[in-house]
């Protein structure tokens, strides 16, 4: 990693307890310059593209031509394998070598993909992972990864979501990660978030059908220039202090802490996770200390490197003058009320689409209500604020699925460092709340 971050928003916490702080845990990739530009692992890639009725016309056709141009796209050492499905999943063609010959053979193969029935997501997804996992055996030094485009909701095989993570967090384990593409306003960001949160990828929407090019095409482009891969950030837990993950990460928690699941940076790329902690009570002067690790694969490589974090704390103050006057970081306390904010607008989205219209509101009242607090003194949170206004009067009523949609969309940008890919697309949250 070029550079790294382990550090709090404030340093004194109150000795009575009860005092809440907030940790940051930043990464940052090196640009490789042009001298230094590492060779590419060779990537064997699943495309799972779902055919079923809702797809058909235009979304289908996009989906053929931005399947052919990531066929383009590959190198000679990269394989390519195409799953479709509906209420029957089909394997188009496996480990294609992308070769001349190999990339002719894929592009007419893929203009004969036409739309079916019903969508059984979880078997062509399945099936897709099998293709590259199959790959994997007795080989090292190549990438493993799957890239599900769907539309809809899965109305066959396994709809649960808990295990669709299970099932996403054990491919990931063996090597094999997932991305996905959410085409439309039918797709479940349920289904689809799970198997990219513990897929180790990330959740991209195309509303339209030229964004599936844009998206799917940007996505190569991404894991041409990945740094690391299957990241986890191991944090070293006081007794009694209570950690929770703003945005939700997929966790493992033992007898020292808690581990989290990050996916992939991209090079030159940031990415920064934020944790929200309640202390204990303590003695004045004495102090909590915490410890960190970041823990990676290179991409191609089973091998975990490891980068140790320099350790930090937080001391219990002995007056509340003390506690009101301490310095605060104040570029971290805008990334903190960043991420608190997209964490509000995607739990209301889900809300509001569950039809729970009154209960949205309250929860966004009650979080304004801290969040406005903690935001007192730092520059470019207004903005911040006014938006969660405007969403605790919008959420009352029943907003568009396609705002939902890209509400959804906006917190996962914020919350996981996430590229935008398509061409036209708003960065402001009141263009969604239609």
């Amino acid at each position: 990693m070029k550079h790294t971050a382990f550090r709090f928003d404030r340093s004194l916490i109150n000795h009575k307890g009860d005092s809440v702080r907030y940790l940051e845990v930043g990464m940052e990739a090196p640009t490789p310059t042009t001298d230094s530009k590492p060779e590419r692992a060779p990537l064997d890639l699943a495309l799972v593209i779902d055919r079923s009725g809702s797809m058909s016309g235009a979304p289908l056709a996009a989906a053929r031509e931005a399947a052919r141009g990531v066929a383009a796209g590959l190198r000679p050492a990269d394989t390519l394998s195409v799953v479709v499905f509906d209420n029957r999943v089909d394997v188009l063609f496996e480990g294609l070598t992308m070769d001349r010959a190999g990339k002719r053979r894929a592009d007419s193969i893929l203009s004969g993909v036409h739309s079916g029935g019903m969508t059984c997501l979880s078997g062509g997804w399945l099936r897709g992972a099998e293709t590259v996992a199959l790959l994997r055996e007795g080989t090292e030094g190549r990438r493993s990864q799957v890239i599900l485009l769907s539309d809809g909701h899965a109305n066959e095989g396994i709809l649960d979501p808990g295990e669709l993570a299970r099932h996403a967090s054990e491919l990931r384990e063996r090597g094999v990660y997932t991305t996905c593409v959410g085409i439309g306003d039918g797709y479940s960001p349920e289904q689809l978030a799970v198997l990219s949160e513990h897929g180790g990828g990330l959740l991209h929407r195309a509303e339209r059908p030229h964004e599936i090019i844009e998206v799917l095409l940007g996505e190569l482009g991404e894991l041409m220039n990945t740094y690391a891969e299957d990241i986890k950030v191991e944090v070293n837990l006081p007794g009694d202090v209570i950690a929770e993950c703003i945005g939700g990460l997929p966790s493992t928690e033992s007898s020292k802490g808690v581990s989290y699941h990050l996916g992939t940076l991209v090079e030159g790329r940031e990415r920064h996770i934020i944790l929200r902690l309640k202390c204990p009570r303590g003695e004045p002067g004495k102090a909590l200390k915490f410890k960190g690790r970041i823990t990676f694969k290179r991409p191609g490589s089973s091998k975990r490197e490891r980068v140790e974090l320099k350790a930090t704390r937080l001391e219990f103050a002995d007056s509340s003058v003390s506690l009101r006057k301490q310095r605060r970081d104040r570029k971290l306390s805008l990334r903190v009320a960043s991420a608190w904010q997209a964490e509000v607008v995607r739990n209301a989205a889900g809300m509001n689409r569950d039809g729970a219209f009154r209960e949205a509101a309250d929860m966004v009242r009650t979080e304004l209500a801290f969040f406005s607090r903690y935001c007192r003194g730092i520059d470019g949170t207004s903005r911040l604020i006014q938006e969660l206004e405007m969403l605790e009067d919008r959420v009352r009523y029943d907003i568009s699925e396609r705002g939902r949609k890209e509400m959804h969309n906006y917190s996962e940008a914020r919350l996981k460092s996430k590229p935008e890919h398509r061409a036209s697309f708003s960065e402001e949250l009141c263009d969604f709340m239609e």
